[in-house]
């Protein structure tokens, strides 16, 4: 009858063994998947942040560089002012068509770079989903193999 008692006592220990390890490994877990979900917050925000200043950046160099064009174009027009008016209009065509394909090209590299950024943060989303789905298939399989072990402990315990 005591016997019985003590096993009955030592399976109750193993189930509350077990059930403590697994909550343990769940909160450990879910500590660890907090932990990366608040840095890749952490990273999107500064990296949004940096995009934003480098396109500011972009923008005003850019800026800065139509502005320096448009007081040489100032220039050359006040130079040539003596000369015929169908030179003027032709270098006024010529500037503006460069004015115009930088703008072009500043918009296919802006557009390139907010590609590039799109590109790199699903990257880093399909990352966490996978890091996530192999540490949740990781945590099952212990879990099983934690169980499966728990149970063929019973069994040979009680020789059931």
């Amino acid at each position: 009858m005591k016997m019985r008692a003590d096993i009955e006592r030592e399976k109750q220990q193993q189930k509350d063994w077990y059930v403590a390890q697994e909550s343990e490994r769940e909160r450990i877990f879910k500590k660890e998947l907090q932990d990366i979900q608040h840095s890749q917050v952490i990273q999107k925000d500064n990296i949004e942040k940096q995009f934003k200043q480098f396109q500011e950046q972009q923008r005003q160099d850019h800026e800065a560089r139509l502005k320096e064009r448009a007081e040489m174009f100032a220039i050359e027009m006040q130079k040539l002012k003596s000369e015929q008016a169908l030179f003027i209009e032709e270098r006024h065509k010529i500037f503006a068509r460069q004015i115009e394909n930088d703008k072009q090209d500043y918009e296919v590299h802006m557009l390139k770079i907010k590609e590039d950024f799109n590109r790199d943060r699903d990257e880093r989303k399909h990352i966490a989903e996978e890091l996530s789905q192999t540490r949740s298939y990781n945590f099952e399989r212990e879990r099983n193999e934690t169980k499966g072990f728990f149970q063929s402990t019973c069994v040979s315990k009680t020789g059931v």
